[in-house]
């Protein structure tokens, strides 16, 4: 079934209906598509449990801003999910929010002005959050949040267009301690009012430039790790040193590799120098 350019627009609060919805999905294989949803209450597209393998892709999201209701919701459905492409603007919630929803890819949304976060997810496994813009909301541009599992955050812009005290936006990024396996690439976060990038407590692997960083208080004991990799300490004090980097090339359960501590800033500084003159080199 598809549901295609069609305007929805103008319904009001019902009291005794309880959540509202421009639209409600409730089965699979259903695609939303080229439709406008403006001033409207509660959530633009609600997914319910009995969703799975629907498209949400290029679709306009204006709402009042006067109820909290995020854009697009779902919760513990059957995943297989693809969000594409949608504009949305002054959502009371969040503008993209998923709760325990698996196999999930969000894709090219531009998010504005939401009352929470622009996209956020709780307790859902393998999600690609890819070249999403994320601008001037409340709180964090994207969150991961409890019981996420292989996340992949990458190629988006977080920001906060406005400046000084008219800045909203708290964190660009934000991972909570319990979201696990979560790997950010090539994101543009800045202009944040409290942080562009906020990690938890558990290993979070950050890739640029082709380097691997990974962000955990003790060294690694699986994957495979290139000379130039790093792990950062979260806790450096607590270490005694700010983490370790890849001296030897190899694979756990392999040939493993070989890490040395980055204890002192000299260290840094010349593997710094020395990526920096392969870069040019390779320019």
């Amino acid at each position: 079934m598809t549901f295609s350019g069609n305007i929805v627009r103008n319904f009001k609060l019902e009291p005794n209906l309880g959540t509202q919805y421009a639209i409600r999905i409730n089965g699979i294989r259903i695609t939303a598509i080229g439709n406008q949803f403006e001033n409207y209450y509660g959530r633009g597209v609600d997914m319910s449990r009995n969703a799975k393998e629907c498209t949400i892709v290029g679709n306009l999201f204006v709402s009042n801003g006067q109820t909290v209701g995020s854009g697009i919701y779902n919760s513990s459905n059957g995943g297989r999910m693809r969000i594409a492409n949608n504009e949305i603007q002054n959502s009371g919630g969040s503008g993209i929010e998923r709760y325990a929803s698996n196999d999930l890819v969000i894709e090219g949304n531009t998010i504005r002005n939401a009352a929470y976060y622009g996209i956020s997810l709780t307790y859902c496994h393998r999600v690609v959050v890819n070249a999403n813009v994320c601008v001037d909301n409340l709180r964090e541009g994207i969150l991961v949040s409890v019981g996420s599992d292989r996340v992949n955050v990458a190629n988006n812009l977080i920001c906060d267009t406005r400046a000084g005290a008219a800045r909203t936006q708290q964190y660009g990024i934000r991972l909570v301690d319990s979201a696990t396996n979560i790997e950010l690439a090539h994101n543009q976060s800045y202009n944040n009012t409290t942080a562009d990038i906020v990690y938890g407590t558990t290993p979070v692997t950050t890739i640029e430039r082709g380097f691997k960083t990974w962000y955990s208080n003790s060294l690694p004991t699986t994957g495979a790790w290139k000379e130039g990799d790093k792990v950062v300490c979260i806790l450096p004090g607590a270490a005694g040193h700010i983490g370790w980097i890849c001296v030897s090339a190899g694979t756990f359960g392999a040939t493993a590799p070989c890490f040395n501590p980055m204890a002192f800033c000299k260290l840094a500084r010349a593997w710094e120098e020395r990526f920096r003159r392969e870069t040019r080199e390779k320019g």
